[in-house]
């Protein structure tokens, strides 16, 4: 009797009589397991998705910096080029004037 209460889920103990009485053991020990595994899958597969989203962000930064150091360069190099022009534009009228002196004198 004791054991027809516990099957039919009335008893306080009714997975373990069950287990006992059906002859299966570690049953739900083994789905533990299982799921144990497949949650440290899980987490190993997220933890390796963090690394590559990380390792991406820190590429995407590394190239952000470079483009911004080639800009910079390009920006002092047109400014040195600029400069160069000035000072040819500069000593060309200085030249010119020299001349418009020796004519006129």
């Amino acid at each position: 009797m004791k054991v027809q209460m516990e099957m039919d889920g009335s008893g306080p103990n009714t997975l373990a009589s069950l287990a006992y009485f059906t002859g299966v053991s570690g049953c739900h020990d083994s789905r533990n397991s299982a799921a144990d595994g497949d949650a440290e899958s899980i987490q190993s597969m997220r933890k390796k998705k963090e690394e590559e989203e990380e390792e991406e962000e820190e590429e995407e930064e590394e190239e952000e910096e470079e483009e911004e150091e080639e800009e910079e360069e390009e920006e002092e190099e047109e400014e040195e080029e600029e400069e160069e022009e000035e000072e040819e534009e500069e000593e060309e009228e200085e030249e010119e004037e020299e001349e418009n002196k020796t004519t006129m004198l």
